[in-house]
């Protein structure tokens, strides 16, 4: 169902990607890396045996990792990288409610559990998909004020 089609406040499991892939604490950053490019994807939930530690994005391995001479990063694991204590939403969470702590925090991902189980990831990406699917359900495409 689009975000437009609504008739009240849809919950944040609405707009989430499901099933999001994740890395060990010890995933070499090469591998999450190479897993991020392969699948297209700019954030990675870090789990240890199976719980949400972290969050590793493009822009922490970018910031936090050195490359050498021939472009590869150097010999680290997710959990030197990653950003630890990530925001954790449950499904039914309004989404309003999540968009105004994402502002707050300055994040651009939510991850999403169901009694404590990652179930999904939330993005600016998704949400503004989203977001213009509802301004193109409101107003025609070629109407500019």
């Amino acid at each position: 169902m689009k975000l437009a089609d609504h008739p009240r406040m849809p919950p944040v499991g609405a707009l989430m990607t499901p099933f999001p892939h994740t890395a060990e604490v010890d995933t070499p950053v090469s591998d999450v890396l190479a897993r991020m490019e392969a699948e297209d994807f700019r954030h990675l939930p870090v789990v240890r045996e199976g719980a949400l530690v972290g969050i590793v994005s493009i822009r922490d391995i970018a910031r936090r990792t050195r490359w050498d001479e021939e472009g590869a990063p150097q010999p680290l694991e997710a959990h030197q990288v990653m950003t630890p204590d990530p925001y954790i939403v449950e499904t039914g969470e309004p989404l309003a409610t999540v968009l105004r702590e994402m502002v707050a925090r300055k994040i651009g991902t939510a991850l999403v559990a169901k009694r404590a189980k990652l179930v999904g990831i939330l993005t600016l990406t998704d949400i503004c998909d989203a977001f213009a699917e509802v301004l193109e359900a409101r107003y025609e495409p070629d109407s500019v004020a």
